[in-house]
């Protein structure tokens, strides 16, 4: 599992190149765009505790309430799903004809959103933790 919680962290900042063509970006989009891809990693992470607490504990009661996904998801699907969504995210902020203020008020939605899964996860006992 620690092989695909680094995979996991790499895809969602490095691999999306979302962090490269920011330039265009004014300060603040680029710190809320930040927690916003922070707020993802710690719900993926959260996310893959739960998958792993499915496979090797047969009485888990944990279950995945995404919708894109299904209560039992793979490591892969969710890897798959997070990267296609924060990839479309990024896409469609960094287009030129999104104005700064919409950027604004988009992330801080997402921001909220991401913050209420997070902190839901957590209210249910589902963490992470990283071993090396």
């Amino acid at each position: 599992m620690n092989l695909i919680k680094a995979v996991s962290l790499c895809f969602l900042f490095f691999c999306s190149d979302a962090l490269a063509n920011l330039k265009d970006w004014n300060k603040t989009n680029k710190q809320l765009y930040g927690t916003y891809m922070t707020l993802q990693v710690l719900d993926t992470m959260q996310t893959l505790d739960m998958i792993d607490c499915q496979k090797n504990n047969p009485s888990c009661y944990l279950q995945e309430k995404n919708r894109f996904l299904n209560s039992r998801p793979s490591s892969t699907d969710l890897i798959l799903m997070k990267g296609l969504l924060n990839y479309g995210v990024y896409h469609t902020l960094n287009n030129d004809k999104v104005k700064s203020h919409h950027k604004t008020i988009v992330l801080s939605l997402l921001i909220v959103t991401s913050l209420y899964t997070v902190s839901n996860n957590y209210s249910h006992d589902v963490s992470f933790s990283i071993k090396f």
